[in-house]
């Protein structure tokens, strides 16, 4: 992977991101467990926000009929709950509003049933304050679609809550693809290993075994090689059930990183094929491990994957300093935690490590296409082009793909379409252009 870091710009992270928003409160709404009674009022907002915060209240949502992600054939139910010690102390209101509606419980919480929603979605936003003091809750907030799929419905919900079962990516650029992207090939949520089970003909790996002797062909001339290394169709033959089972060794260990990682299983398995045929001991320059990861690489996933840094930062120069930034860091303490990290290479670690640079690379991918376009990316392309631009970067690096997307903008009335980039990725930059798709023909 090599690793352009041309015009890597500083940017502060943010998942969950609390903020207060004006309000009207509406009594008399409706008991706990029931549909509340609904205020269609709207109109000006009272200039009333969230004074403080009590740490003692939490606010759970639960979907109580329905996946978070997926297809609901009943009405989805959404429960509201208001727990924490702090609810003895005094009555608290939870608020929740969805669009212009606004919904109010007391006793500790209540339940909503989803409406309709536009393609796009709504944005669900919820917040309790004490009925007798000040205190209050910080607002937080969700996304939520609920729209007609034939003869069914989809149900999906945008939070952090739900990192753990939604799509790659989604939550990171705010985005609802249709559902069957998630239903097969190389977006799919792989919970079973077995799912990641491939059978491709790995020439070079195949070769490297042969030369190292795990696999010996009996009746090959030149033992089954060609002069570039690679094993020729006699040698493949000889070596395919040793290949098979090479590039299988590890496919818990790939699922694995890949749900603690929130990517989909199946690009983190072909990455490595790409890069390395599975196979970690290539004599390249400055290129590491399975997938041919480099400094510049690092310094790319410590500089997006903000928890990942926090993890790695906090074990040597502890969490308080570590909370400035990777960016505030001198550079010889930059070098060091680079270091660190490809330190873990050859370990069991290495397949999270990749499962959290291609995370990173989607922070990168939504900051490329949001400054260019001054857009969300929901806004103006889909689900595939954001991985494409993701995996274009880990492979290519941040300059390539920021050229091309800058160049590309706008081909497209108003819309970014890879058939638009990807004529601008040259140079040194041409193996960005179809290296989502070698990425993809392993796993599918």
């Amino acid at each position: 992977m090599f690793m352009n870091k041309r015009i890597q710009p500083a940017l502060s992270l943010c998942l969950t991101g609390l903020f207060c928003i004006p309000y009207v409160l509406f009594p008399g709404m409706g008991m706990p467990g029931e549909n509340p009674v609904l205020n269609p009022t709207t109109g000006a907002a009272a200039d009333k926000r969230v004074a403080s915060t009590s740490k003692n209240i939490r606010i759970e949502v639960e979907a109580l009929n329905c996946p978070v992600w997926g297809y609901c054939d009943a009405v989805p139910q959404l429960r509201f709950t208001l727990s924490g010690a702090d609810l003895e102390n005094g009555g608290y209101l939870l608020y929740v509003v969805i669009e212009d509606k606004v919904y109010e419980f007391t006793e500790g919480g209540g339940v909503i049933n989803v409406e309709e929603t536009s393609s796009e979605g709504v944005k669900v936003t919820y917040w309790a304050e004490s009925a007798t003091s000040a205190y209050a809750l910080a607002d937080s907030s969700f996304r939520m679609r609920y729209i007609p799929s034939g003869r069914q419905f989809v149900f999906q919900l945008l939070g952090e809550q739900w990192l753990d079962e939604i799509p790659g990516g989604v939550l990171v650029w705010e985005m609802f693809p249709s559902m069957e992207i998630f239903e097969y090939g190389w977006a799919q949520r792989i919970t079973d290993e077995e799912d990641l089970y491939t059978t491709i003909d790995y020439t070079l790996l195949a070769g490297k075994l042969i030369w190292e002797g795990i696999v010996t062909p009996k009746d090959c001339p030149n033992r089954g090689l060609l002069a570039n290394g690679a094993a020729d169709t006699c040698g493949m033959e000889a070596a395919r059930e040793k290949v098979i089972e090479w590039q299988n060794r590890y496919n818990a260990e790939i699922m694995d990183a890949a749900l603690d990682s929130h990517v989909p299983a199946r690009l983190l398995k072909g990455m490595i094929g790409q890069e390395s045929q599975f196979y970690a001991k290539w004599q390249m320059p400055d290129e590491y491990g399975l997938g041919m990861l480099t400094e510049h690489g690092v310094d790319m996933l410590l500089q997006w994957n903000e928890a990942y840094y926090m993890k790695k930062c906090g074990l040597i120069y502890g969490a308080d300093y570590c909370e400035n930034g990777y960016l505030n860091l001198t550079d010889e303490q930059q070098a060091v935690l680079i270091g660190y990290v490809i330190q873990e290479i050859g370990t069991e670690k290495e397949y999270h490590i990749l499962a959290e640079a291609l995370y990173a690379s989607c922070f990168q991918a939504n900051y490329i296409v949001s400054y260019y376009s001054d857009k969300a990316p929901n806004q103006v392309t889909d689900y595939e082009t954001m991985w494409r631009i993701a995996m274009g970067i880990y492979h290519a690096g941040f300059g390539c793909v920021a050229d091309g997307v800058s160049a590309g903008w706008g081909k497209g009335d108003g819309s970014l379409e890879w058939e638009n980039i990807q004529p601008y990725l040259i140079g040194d930059c041409s193996s960005a252009a179809d290296y989502f798709d070698k990425v993809t023909l392993y796993v599918e």
